[in-house]
Order: structure tokens, then sequence, then C-alpha cells
């Protein structure tokens, strides 16, 4: 990694856990430089958004705060779109 190749510059990541286990539920989130947005596909009553700037251990789920509402809905469409584009195209 430190080879002097090109370095890949990202404003977001997603992560997703979709095995199934009995004892983690499935996630998907997008993490930005200040933010977290986790989902749970098979329990969609929870969602968390936490602003790492100022609660770095994810204390204060700021999720159902109404403040927070733009984010909340900007950070679910970018997980959407990059699951999307990580997707595997579909034969039809």
């Amino acid at each position: 990694m430190n080879d002097g190749s090109k370095v890949v510059s990202r404003q977001q990541i997603l992560t997703e856990h979709l095995w199934d286990h009995p004892e983690i539920p499935q996630t998907e989130a997008v993490r930005t430089g200040r933010w977290k947005y986790i989902r749970y596909p098979q329990h969609p009553e929870f969602e968390e958004l936490y602003d790492l700037r100022n609660d770095p251990i994810e204390k204060n789920n700021l999720f159902f705060d109404k403040e927070y509402a733009e984010i909340r809905t900007r950070l679910g469409k970018i997980c959407d779109q990059l699951i999307q584009k990580a997707s595997p195209p579909r034969n039809c």
C-alpha cells in the first residue's frame, strides 16, 4: 500500500454484512468523514446515524432526531446507490 501506487480518494465507503448468522444481524452501512449510517435489511424498524466528529464512540444514535432528517435521507440514498453500483449485473 505504500509502494507509491495511485491513491484512491473516496467521499464515502459502503460496508455490508449479508451472511445469515443467528447472532449477527445483516447490515448495510455508509461511512463518510463525519457520519455513519447503518440499516438492517431484515429489521427495517432499526436504523442508526452517528456524528463521528462529535460522538466518535457512537453512543448517541441521531437517526430519530428530526434535526438530522436531511442527513439520514441523503445517506440512505447514497447507500442505495453504492449497493446498486457494487451489485453484479443481472442476466434476465
